[in-house]
């Protein structure tokens, strides 16, 4: 059986660029060349409050998504 992690995940295509996550938790979230929001440091987050971030995202596009290691590597379940 595989071990699950808990991964923070910004859906690009949907985000708008606010800031309010980067403004929230600027060691975990940054901007991308275009504009949108992605994590830049997942191990970041435990020095600060990623479920605020979660849920000030006016268009909900950031989410916990829980991966086993296996998927992390590439290979499907």
């Amino acid at each position: 059986m595989d071990q699950k992690q808990k991964k923070l995940t910004v859906d690009q295509e949907n985000c708008i660029g606010c800031g309010t996550c980067i403004a929230l938790c600027p060691d975990v979230f940054a901007f991308n060349k275009d504009g949108k929001s992605y994590v830049k440091d997942q191990e970041a987050c435990e020095n600060c409050d990623c479920q605020s971030a979660i849920d000030s995202c006016p268009v909900g596009v950031i989410h916990w998504d829980d991966k086993t290691k296996k998927e992390q590597n590439g290979q499907p379940q």
